[in-house]
């Protein structure tokens, strides 16, 4: 046992608790919030483990969805998120809500530990101590993606990627086929988590193999011996073997796109060329959360410690003694990625049309993290990175304390009230509310013969709510008189029907038509025909007593695709079962374990802060009813007396033309909006023209229906100002509208005055 404990690593200890540090806050409250994008997750892996507990083990459709017509968003949408917080909820008996908070609780740990391990074996354990740091209170990793955005699948992607460069890593520098299998998992599972993220991770592996290959081998200073090329095969089994586990769902992926509508992309809110990061926004420091915001402001920043570490890192080149060619990887790494994420790329994403699936660029503030890690440990350097160094310790304690105090504001999210319970009526209830259609916002993945999406069936919304295992299929409106149809048996993926008729007819099933339907009559095979404009399934049924089983079975395409992952996985155990020899980790990667002790003590101190500030209510805001704390002016008045309007910021009472005017308005919803209110924003003159507008579809990009009674709106407007706008006084309007109909809301003050069909802000703007 003593001689156990001698080979552990302690710096894994304090790295799981940098880990524990950064995903506190999912602890914080029970449950998850509703109105992130980790409401649609959720309600996506209720999907999952209903079809896993019918027998699918991989189901390719959602069966509930779009009015209990159901769509193949599993075919398409990375499905490990669900899969594993189907069969948490499975194994431990909770909910899937308690399945993908224990995604996004693990996924925050193991990029922590990810982190630190491959910082360690590549330079020393100081400085994966600190890129642990770096990477675990990164704001995008601690607020942005797992509260603000809720992007439980990215989340979990983002927590794989350390893995996927640290097992490379040690097949580069170290060989072996047990590492080369390890790292093939992990290139699958990134995949299989959130493939927009692989595909920069993936860049990441592929350049790091090329560095090694071809430069890294003449760094003189660490006495590097040529590349080994016996490696390559490894390397090359590695990535084969990764892609290959994931074939089972990249291939039918990207084989049978044109089968659904991906048209959307690139387009309105989802335009890249609308969210390209302002510079100093990417070094901002952390803005403190407002309890009261159902949508508080935030930055998308990098983290202003971990930028100004990371630039130590790399001024570390310039000093020859310092100086490690591999630094330099990350250097030029981290600046790509901060070039994809500003409008100086914009050429790029213009010239390589793929580029518009990542639809907003800040999504590369996972990857920039990924490598500036790394650079933010190498800062280390500057004071030592000998064994015994009694700086070294004391530099690392305060760079993680640094490091924490920095994200410190970001660990407060909102509150949030329990999710509720989770059924399939409630997913057919919010869709007829408004709230979405099959999870996505703009019809993707739905199948293009579906050219009008129909009205909800009143027996099929009955029995959804009524909590029927069996759902009745078939569209009873269109069988001849004296005809019957009983539902036999059902799963996520078939249907079974007993049909009577006294005269044929066609039979119309409420599940939209996708290649891989079959549909069998009597247990022989008949041809479905798709209904048209809604695309729905239709077999022809004779006069008679019938049975029709109709069924997604596998096309060529994923029938190929599963026999390629089931063979990489049978090569792979077959490699893991060969004879192994461990490599040993050199004592420069470790060090004694009593250079530690400071940076514990470090993180003792952090936690003491934190129960204080916990205490004491520090660093946020603590908005409440008609109060919003972080609005600059406040106005009071009421919308078709359902949304109150609270208050704006406008930072700039005098402009010039053709600049930009950024408008910030608050709101919140007196009672449940009767409906999705548009939201505009006028500049107008004294004789009451429009010179510049800012319009919405939702205001907050959140339909009203959304609202929480208890938390207000925050909802950015930008107004362009033309050319020749005439130098003068005036005014802002602001109102919400029915894009459907055109018709304008009254509007009222607090007293319940009616003002008319918008509310006036009372600040002149002067133009120049």
């Amino acid at each position: 046992m003593p001689k156990l404990l001698s080979k552990l690593d302690p710096g894994v200890a304090i790295a799981f608790a940098i880990g524990l540090l950064a995903v506190w806050p999912l602890f914080a409250y029970p449950s998850l919030p509703l109105n992130t994008d980790a409401e649609i997750h959720i309600l996506r892996a209720a999907e999952v483990k209903e079809s896993i507990l019918s027998g699918v083990l991989y189901p390719r459709w959602a069966n509930d969805f779009y009015y209990g017509n159901g769509y193949p968003i599993f075919s398409f949408y990375a499905p490990l998120t669900y899969h594993l917080a189907a069969y948490w909820s499975i194994i431990t008996g909770t909910d899937v809500v308690a399945g993908s908070k224990a995604v996004l609780v693990g996924s925050g740990l193991l990029g922590t530990l990810g982190m630190y391990l491959f910082v360690r074996n590549r330079w020393w354990r100081l400085a994966g101590i600190v890129a642990a740091a770096a990477w675990a209170f990164s704001p995008y990793l601690i607020f942005l993606e797992p509260h603000a955005r809720g992007e439980i699948a990215e989340t979990l992607s983002l927590g794989i990627a350390p893995f996927v460069l640290l097992w490379f890593d040690i097949v580069l520098r170290r060989g072996g086929w047990r590492p080369a299998v390890m790292a093939a998992i992990s290139l699958a599972a990134v995949i299989l988590a959130h493939p927009l993220t692989a595909l920069p991770v993936y860049g990441v592996v592929l350049v790091l193999i090329g560095w090694e290959v071809s430069l890294a081998s003449v760094d003189a200073q660490r006495g590097r011996q040529p590349f080994p090329w016996e490696r390559i095969p490894q390397v090359a089994v590695a990535i084969v073997l990764g892609l290959g586990l994931a074939a089972v769902y990249w291939l039918p992926a990207g084989l049978e796109r044109s089968a659904v509508r991906l048209d959307f992309y690139g387009l309105g809110h989802y335009d890249f060329r609308r969210h390209f990061l302002p510079v100093n926004e990417l070094a901002a420091l952390p803005i403190w959360l407002d309890e009261g915001a159902a949508n508080p402001d935030f930055h998308f920043s990098l983290g202003p410690v971990q930028l100004l570490l990371a630039i130590a890192g790399m001024l570390a080149v310039f000093k020859p003694r310092l100086r490690r060619l591999d630094s330099m990887l990350m250097v030029f790494l981290s600046s790509f990625f901060l070039y994809l994420m500003t409008n100086a790329s914009q050429g790029l994403w213009e010239v390589l049309p793929p580029m518009r699936f990542f639809q907003f660029p800040m999504r590369f503030l996972g990857p920039t993290a990924l490598v500036l890690s790394p650079l933010a440990g190498t800062a280390l350097a500057w004071v030592g990175n000998i064994n015994g160094n009694p700086r070294a310790p004391r530099a690392a304690a305060l760079m993680v304390a640094a490091l924490f105090l920095s994200a410190l504001p970001l660990t407060y999210p909102p509150p949030w009230s329990d999710f509720g319970a989770i059924n399939r009526g409630r997913v057919v209830q919010a869709e007829i509310s408004g709230k979405w259609l099959g999870t996505t916002c703009c019809n993707d993945f739905l199948p293009r013969g579906v050219e009008s999406i129909p009205v909800p069936s009143a027996e099929i919304v009955a029995a959804y709510t009524a909590g029927d295992r069996i759902i009745p299929r078939a569209e009873k409106e269109l069988l001849p008189a004296g005809a019957s149809v009983i539902m036999l048996h059902s799963t996520s993926q078939s249907d079974a029907l007993g049909i009577t008729t006294p005269s044929a007819f066609k039979l119309k099933l409420h599940r939209f038509y996708f290649p891989g339907w079959t549909a069998m009559l009597d247990g022989k095979p008949v041809e479905i025909s798709v209904t048209q404009p809604d695309g729905r399934i239709g077999v022809d049924i004779p006069a008679g007593k019938h049975r029709v089983d109709v069924e997604l079975q596998a096309t060529p395409v994923r029938g190929a695709a599963a026999w390629i992952s089931i063979t990489c996985a049978l090569a792979a155990l077959g490699l893991l079962l060969l004879p192994h020899s461990p490599a040993k980790t050199s004592a420069a990667a470790h060090g004694p374990t009593t250079e530690l002790a400071q940076v514990a003590i470090a993180l003792v101190a952090v936690v003491c802060i934190k129960l204080l500030s916990d205490q004491l209510g520090w660093f946020r805001h603590h908005s409440s009813g008609r109060t919003v704390a972080t609005a600059q002016h406040s106005l009071l008045g009421s919308i078709q007396k359902e949304i109150e309007f609270l208050g704006y910021d406008m930072d700039k009472l005098t402009l010039r033309k053709s600049t930009d005017f950024p408008v910030t308005l608050y709101w919140r919803a007196l009672r449940p909006p009767s409906v999705n209110y548009q939201v505009y924003v006028h500049l107008r003159d004294k004789d009451g023209k429009v010179w510049a507008q800012s319009d919405k579809a939702n205001p907050a990009d959140t339909p009203t229906k959304r609202w929480a009674l208890d938390r207000y709106i925050r909802d950015v407007h930008t107004l362009a100002l033309p050319a020749v706008l005439p130098a003068g006084e005036y005014r802002v309007y602001v109102g919400l509208w029915n894009d459907a109909t055109s018709e304008r809301f009254l509007a009222y003050d607090e007293d319940g005055v009616l003002m008319g069909e918008n509310i006036a802000l009372p600040d002149i703007v002067t133009v120049r």
